[in-house]
């Protein structure tokens, strides 16, 4: 017997930490209605108008960066949260939206303190910012609202790609 598509859809979103979207849930066979009952019903929350996610399971760095991958066709994640979304290391931000040039530091204690890592930090940044480039930072606490991360993202990288003119 087939399974059931919203089973197949969470199979999918926990392979993607905890996020999917409405494309993904068409392509197995949920339609629209299905999609704004599972809303109603809190089954599912949406994190944008493509994007939604498993109640409980979207407020780790790694389901917002993920997220966001989704709201562009030219994002990417990068460092430690591609390798840790794709299994693989890109670049020195853990996401960039590159036609934006736009680009995401999720900020830890771990990662980011201390004299040595905060100097490193800062070169990268100004390099970045001397190439065009804006960065966002996220820290813990703004992971605890993933759908106004996804939105200011969104909002961010569209006002670059469209009002902007990224150059």
């Amino acid at each position: 017997m087939a399974q059931d598509p919203w089973a197949r859809a969470t199979q999918l979103a926990l392979r993607q930490h905890g996020v999917f979207t409405q494309s993904q849930a068409a392509d197995l066979g949920i339609d629209s209605r299905r999609i704004r009952t599972a809303l109603a019903d809190g089954r599912v929350i949406a994190l944008s108008q493509k994007v939604l996610g498993l109640p409980g399971r979207t407020s780790s760095v790694h389901s917002v960066a993920r997220a966001a991958t989704f709201l562009s066709p030219y994002a990417i994640a990068s460092h430690r949260t591609a390798t840790a979304l794709f299994g693989f290391e890109l670049a020195r931000f853990d996401h960039a939206f590159p036609d934006a040039r736009v680009a995401v530091e999720a900020h830890s204690k771990q990662f980011h303190f201390g004299p040595v890592r905060q100097s490193v930090d800062e070169d990268r940044d100004l390099r970045a910012q001397r190439a065009g480039w804006v960065v966002v930072y996220l820290g813990w606490h703004v992971t605890r609202r993933p759908e106004e991360v996804v939105e200011i993202l969104s909002d961010v990288v569209a006002e670059r790609l469209h009002v902007g003119g990224v150059s």
